[in-house]
């Protein structure tokens, strides 16, 4: 047991020693714990249902107005008689320029189709049915959602590997579900969160004359 022990904490380890060395590649600053108070900012996401997690392995860059971060995040998961640790990663955009309806976008599973197909809400594009198959998109205000989810974003969600997003007001979260991002992927995560980031940006700018959120 001790030694099973030991070889979590080495890999733990590597992870954190890795992710230091991205970081600086990246010009972000590496912190090892939530110094930032993430899991209280993003307490209403579906990411932090299980509030018995914690974060570390923060990388972060911007300004005060305009950050983003990339963290790991572990929870637990029991049923009584057994657990296990979930463990995940995110990228989170805290940025005054972003206007965002609510939203949760999540890979779709069968039993969604089933339940589309009964009326329970799921927002379809029927110009992108690669899209509308691959994910459900749930919200209150359908109208506004479908406007930010113009066919730039539809196009560049539906050419890449399925992922978490969720989205209110000024926050973004972006997340690989129940998955630590490999370092060697970082950057290109990174670089698809940026991507999706500025066109929900462009979006919110261009929105101030259609909607009030």
């Amino acid at each position: 047991m001790l030694s099973s022990w030991k070889k979590i904490f080495s890999l733990e380890d590597h992870r954190a020693s890795e992710l230091k060395n991205k970081a600086a590649l990246l010009k972000m600053q590496f912190y090892d714990n939530d110094e930032f108070g993430l899991k209280d900012l993003l307490s209403q996401f579906e990411i932090f249902e299980h509030r018995n997690g914690e974060i570390n392995n923060i990388l972060s860059s911007g300004e005060m107005d305009s950050r983003n971060y990339f963290f790991d995040y572990q929870y637990v998961v029991s049923n009584g008689k057994s657990s296990r640790r979930i463990k995940q990663s995110a990228l989170f955009f805290n940025c005054k320029n972003l206007s965002l309806p609510q939203f949760l976008l999540r890979p779709e599973q069968f039993y969604d189709k089933l339940l589309s197909w009964l009326g329970f809400e799921d927002i379809n594009f029927e110009a992108h049915k690669e899209f509308s198959d691959k994910y459900k998109l749930t919200g209150e205000y359908k109208d506004v959602i479908k406007y930010y989810f113009h066919k730039d974003i539809l196009d560049l969600l539906s050419s890449h590997t399925l992922i978490h997003m969720e989205g209110m007001n000024y926050y973004l979260v972006f997340y690989s579900k129940s998955q630590l991002i490999p370092t060697k992927m970082l950057p290109s995560f990174i670089h698809l969160g940026n991507l999706v980031y500025e066109l929900f940006k462009q979006r919110s700018k261009s929105s101030e004359l259609e909607f009030k959120i």
